[in-house]
């Protein structure tokens, strides 16, 4: 219920306002240059260490792949309502999303699989929403209020979900192993 909560509070608090639909060229330059070698560079150090060190790399890298994701897919639609579907199908915003969203599957899996989901879910769902709020400024000129009890709220709001996350998790079983049951 906490996660809940804290989730709807921080969405209609810190809904970010102005801005404008489409980035410009060298803003998505800088951007995938910036989050597309943080996650390269995640993914290479996850092919080695402990479990738990290679859980949170590849948590890492799918966070941010997904909040490029829900960015490319913001412009796509974008693009899709000012300009039509023959120029969505020309632009490479949407292929770019096809491949993020496949990167960002296999990521996510990757997370799951080699590491306890004690790591794995808390950054990925901290950590998406930070991106995705980081990349709405950067990309799309997006502001937030300077509405000091909207912005205590929304931050109240993420922390009562980042909160939520990690009490979920604890619940969680702390192996990858099901017990063994012998027959007979």
């Amino acid at each position: 219920m906490l996660t809940c909560a804290g989730l709807a509070v921080f969405i209609v608090a810190a809904e970010p306002r102005g801005g404008h639909p489409i980035p410009a060229a060298h803003q998505w330059v800088e951007v995938l240059a910036a989050f597309g070698g943080a996650v390269v560079l995640m993914v290479i150090l996850a092919t080695s260490g402990s479990p738990r060190h290679r859980a949170g790399l590849y948590a890492a890298s799918a966070a941010v792949v997904g909040a490029l994701s829900a960015t490319l897919l913001k412009t796509v639609v974008a693009t899709l309502a000012h300009q039509g579907l023959v120029t969505v199908l020309t632009r490479w915003e949407l292929y770019a999303l096809l491949f993020s969203c496949v990167t960002s599957t296999l990521l996510v899996q990757a997370a799951l699989h080699v590491g306890p989901l004690t790591i794995s879910q808390p950054i990925m769902v901290v950590l998406n929403p930070i991106v995705s709020i980081w990349l709405s400024v950067w990309l799309f000129g997006e502001y937030f209020t300077g509405d000091p009890a909207v912005l205590l709220a929304a931050s109240s709001g993420f922390a009562a979900l980042m909160v939520g996350v990690v009490l979920l998790t604890r619940t969680a079983p702390q192996h990858d192993r099901a017990p063994v049951t012998r027959l007979g």
